[in-house]
């Protein structure tokens, strides 16, 4: 590619992977610029898709004035299409926006509290004119991820830029269960204002504006067990291994006169994913991180590995005193069924009659006066009819009532019989389907069990206990 005196990309000429890094703080972004490449403006950057020198199709911006960042499509410079919007409160937007406006249905996660919600925009005004929701609604049920993913990454090494790079992982041998939490600021580049929601789970930040060795030290301070970068260039590839300076923080950052501190000591595993795979990691989601270091094909001096999302519900965490509240109600409704159990057993023991109203006596010369309101009801109900005569209840269907209220019995719906066009075989199959149904009917019938030895897996809860005692495994 050829430069012009700006050192910018001249001509129309697509950019490679890995883009070009243009600062437009003084100067105005090249109309040939095409392709993938990262801008520096005034207040912030983009990363992503140039056409004729705008942002058209899928990028990231960040707005270091406002504290907020967009990651999503991009039409003639324009948030236009499916993005994800972060706040400088710590929400997050996924949705869809029309000129920068949001617009239509969308789901706000607080990243502070991990609560979710549904909401709606009418497409009026932008976010940054304070564009409210129309509509607000709590998501109760948790979030369900139908598809795994196993993405690869690579460890982030440790070590002193003055000196020679050896490929130190030594912080990186043991494998991670947790959960992941978005950062606030998602970029890590300052201390993190959602450090309660850090705390015990795997940090994920976003690649940019400050070293890996600055947004260490802020997620280590909230207590994280991992952290994992993202890129910001989705045309990228694992060309480089990544380093954390322990060395003099100044050599990488600014920091304000005497408030430089000490230099970061590496205390937890730190790996790089592609930006490609950023929609992959859901905030909240329970994954399990592992490196394995020898993997054939591994370059020299890399450590490869692999994140592991698999499907799941997400549910939001609990602060403190949600999470009382929810043991409270709990022990609380355990307690009520306790004492209506006690009043139970105590009236029994007394030889009270504890059944409720109308509720069904297998047992007792009253048989047949149960079966007169719910049998003779069904079976009307099945003949058409509005009643029955009580001579017509077949001691069959006496019997088979009485063992399924027992547990002791399966009840099998047979399938209507097969059309007169399906294959000889297929009705052969058929009744060979009903007759085992039909056996299996029979056995678990109470009562009427041909041998002893006959089981099921669905035997009496006597019989099963008899079997255990007795040592019969059958």
């Amino acid at each position: 590619a050829k430069f012009d005196g700006n050192n910018a990309p001249k001509g129309k000429g697509f950019v490679p992977p890995g883009g070009f890094s243009i600062d437009a703080k003084t100067g105005q972004v090249p109309k040939e610029l095409n392709g993938w490449a990262r801008i520096n403006f005034k207040n912030g950057d983009y990363e992503g898709e140039f056409e004729d020198g705008k942002p058209n199709g899928y990028g990231r911006t960040h707005w270091d004035e406002f504290k907020m960042a967009y990651h999503g499509e991009m039409v003639n410079q324009h948030m236009n299409g499916e993005g994800t919007f972060f706040f400088a409160n710590g929400d997050m937007l996924e949705g869809t926006f029309e000129q920068h406006k949001p617009k239509g249905p969308g789901v706000l996660t607080q990243l502070k509290t991990g609560k979710r919600f549904n909401v709606e925009y009418d497409g009026t005004k932008k976010l940054s004119e304070g564009a409210e929701p129309t509509v607000k609604t709590y998501i109760e049920d948790p979030m369900h991820l139908f598809v795994e993913h196993r993405v690869t990454i690579t460890a982030c090494s440790r070590g002193d830029k003055h000196q020679a790079f050896v490929g130190n992982y030594s912080h990186c041998k043991k494998s991670i269960d947790g959960k992941l939490a978005f950062c606030v600021p998602f970029r890590a580049h300052r201390p993190l204002e959602n450090a309660d929601q850090i705390r015990g789970k795997i940090a994920v930040v976003q690649r940019g504006t400050c070293s890996y060795g600055k947004k260490l030290r802020f997620v280590q301070e909230a207590g994280a067990i991992a952290m994992v970068v993202i890129g910001t260039d989705n045309l990228e590839k694992y060309q480089q291994v990544f380093q954390i300076h322990e060395g003099d923080p100044l050599a990488d950052d600014p920091w304000p006169e005497g408030q430089c501190p000490a230099p970061v000591n590496v205390e937890i595993p730190v790996c790089y994913s592609l930006g490609i795979n950023e929609r992959k990691f859901p905030h909240g989601a329970y994954v399990r991180l592992r490196f394995f270091e020898g993997a054939p094909g591994t370059p020299k001096g890399w450590l490869l590995g692999c994140l592991f999302v698999n499907k799941q519900s997400i549910h939001p965490d609990l602060n403190k005193d949600e999470a009382k509240n929810l043991l409270a109600e709990f022990l609380n409704a355990r307690k009520d069924e306790r004492n209506v159990e006690k009043i139970g057993l105590e009236k029994r023991l007394k030889g009270e009659d504890t059944r409720r109203p109308g509720q069904f006596n297998p047992t007792g010369e009253n048989l047949m006066e149960a079966f007169k309101g719910n049998v003779k009801t069904g079976v009307a109900h099945m003949q058409g009819k509005d009643d029955i005569d009580e001579s017509d209840l077949v001691p069959q269907v006496i019997d088979d009532l009485v063992a399924g209220y027992e547990g002791s019995m399966t009840f099998v719906t047979a399938e209507p019989p097969p059309a007169t066009y399906v294959s000889k075989k297929k009705t052969l199959d058929f009744h060979e389907k009903q007759r085992k149904e039909a056996a299996l009917r029979i056995k678990n019938c109470a009562g009427r069990r041909q041998m002893d030895s006959d089981s099921t897996f669905e035997m009496g809860l006597g019989d099963a206990l008899y079997n255990l005692i007795a040592g019969n495994n059958k």
